[in-house]
């Protein structure tokens, strides 16, 4: 049975039309917590664009009786049928009566419904909230969902002009390749950050498919370190809103320790402070990656804000 939106609101499914309000309710979330917002119009509709995400059927606004948008949610596949990424947002002005639970339960309706069909029993549905929205991490806890990692969003100031990067001796950087280097840049990651990374697709066509060829990428803000042709490290990013996201760092093991992080941030500091980017953001777990959060906080990255992954195991019962 679909559930009820509460008493003196209305939901319906998402259209491209919708992307101003949706960044415009963001926005007034990330003011709320944080000071300022870093979302827009654009910035949605690229979300709207992933992989394995349809916006006829995966996100849903609540309205009021006069037509504004005051909540949104919405979840993709990360993995077919078996894992899923949900967020959802409310207004400032709306907190607490029950839009929250309304939309978290709603998405997790969805999921289920399209691992049952895959064929999937047990699928596991993933989220994430800003440590200081307390109210959404309350509501994941009383959900069910677990706390799996924490993460700190580090920045730095891109005003002035980045210092030159310094190699290592037999280490030189260029531009990514698409269908060059796909497979070299995946192991990259996999060697890096662990041989079966939760995050990471579990082959590398896979990886091209779901990140390379990402009609949101973009590949000229994607850096390589190389001795002699074997790619040894990389630094992929993306820029939005006037802000540059290094989105991945990493260094093959054998290769580190020799100054190849370094470098590689430093070319990422000045590619993005010359296409404009006003500051540079990471984000880097809390426990985990104890050395690059050293090297960020080297090169004068900040700690700005604390970032929670919950997840659940959700029960999506046997296909009929």
């Amino acid at each position: 049975m679909e559930q009820r939106a509460p008493a003196g609101f209305t939901v319906r499914r998402a259209r491209p039309a919708d992307a101003a309000a949706v960044a415009a309710l963001v926005a007034a979330s990330q003011e709320a917590l944080h000071g300022q917002a870093e979302i827009s119009r654009a910035s949605v509709l690229r979300k709207w664009q992933a992989p394995r995400f349809d916006l006829r059927h995966d996100a849903w606004l609540v309205e009021t009786g006069a037509g504004r948008v005051v909540a949104f949610g919405a979840i993709r596949q990360a993995i077919p049928g078996r894992e899923f990424e949900g967020n959802l947002a409310v207004h400032p002005d709306y907190y607490g009566i029950g839009l929250g639970p309304y939309l978290l339960d709603r998405m997790q309706t969805r999921a289920r419904a399209v691992a049952r069909a895959s064929g999937e029993r047990f699928p596991v549905f993933r989220t994430w909230s800003s440590s200081a929205d307390l109210a959404a991490c309350e509501l994941y806890a009383a959900a069910g969902f677990r706390r799996v990692a924490v993460f700190l969003r580090m920045e730095k100031g891109l005003a002035t002009e980045p210092e030159e990067p310094t190699w290592p001796a037999g280490i030189r950087p260029r531009p990514f390749r698409r269908g060059t280097d796909d497979r070299a840049v995946y192991g990259v990651l996999t060697e890096a950050f662990g041989e079966d990374p939760e995050d990471m697709p579990a082959t590398a066509e896979e990886w091209s498919r779901d990140v390379v060829d990402d009609p949101r990428a973009d590949l000229t803000l994607w850096l390589l370190a190389c001795e002699g042709e074997e790619v040894v490290g990389a630094a992929l990013c993306s820029l939005a809103n006037g802000r540059g996201f290094i989105e991945r760092l990493a260094v093959r093991p054998a290769w580190q320790n020799r100054g190849i992080g370094g470098g590689l941030l430093s070319q990422a500091f000045q590619l993005l402070h010359r296409r404009n980017a006003e500051r540079a953001i990471l984000a880097v777990q809390i426990g985990v990656a104890t050395e690059a959060h050293d090297l960020y906080r080297r090169a004068g990255m900040t700690e700005t804000r604390h970032i929670e992954f919950f997840e659940k195991q959700i029960e999506a019962g046997a296909r009929t």
